[in-house]
């Protein structure tokens, strides 16, 4: 199938986000860029809001920085088609194009973790949990990925509700990733 996702900024912050900081005014907790971009595979085709895979492997994109020590993240994503995807976060270093990582996702890895509400499951270190979701994400669903590195925890929401909370460790540089 064909998946494609859009990368977006938004005013409005999840439940446990009340700082309304520009994520510049904290350059000593994100590292690159003004402007991020997403970097992936030649198989998925990127544009500065867009993301599509064109091949039948699972392929992985993330972004051009990454967050550490500290402070609190957030970014979106709208999708455009209901697909197999894993939204979430990945430690910065990872790398998602060798011939070994080309089936894992976001979650797939000991230093990811990601949400697929196509399976309806939360993902990290290669396992599952079961997420007590009432449907499948569809084409407009904005998917919410917040990450609070002073409380070591991330939220992901569905159209600005809280679907999946998991405590994560502060000491990886991380970034937004998508598969």
């Amino acid at each position: 199938d064909d998946v494609a996702a859009a990368f977006a900024t938004s005013a409005a912050s999840p439940p446990f986000f009340s700082e309304s900081n520009d994520p510049s005014d904290a350059p000593t907790n994100r590292e690159g860029p003004t402007h991020v971009s997403l970097v992936g595979p030649q198989e998925m085709l990127s544009s500065l809001t867009e993301l599509r895979n064109t091949s039948l492997t699972f392929a992985t994109a993330k972004t051009d920085c990454r967050v550490s020590n500290g402070g609190r993240w957030y970014y979106e994503t709208l999708l455009t088609t209901q697909g197999l995807m894993q939204i979430g976060w990945c430690d910065s270093d990872a790398v998602w194009n060798s011939p070994s990582a080309l089936s894992k996702g976001v979650g797939d890895t000991e230093t990811s973790f990601g949400i697929d509400l196509f399976r309806r499951v939360l993902w990290h270190g290669g396992s599952s949990t079961q997420l007590d979701a009432t449907r499948r994400w569809a084409a407009g669903d904005v998917i919410g990925c917040a990450l609070d590195l002073n409380s070591k925890e991330a939220l992901f929401t569905l159209n600005g509700r809280p679907i999946a909370q998991i405590s994560v460790r502060s000491s990886l540089a991380l970034s937004p990733a998508i598969s």
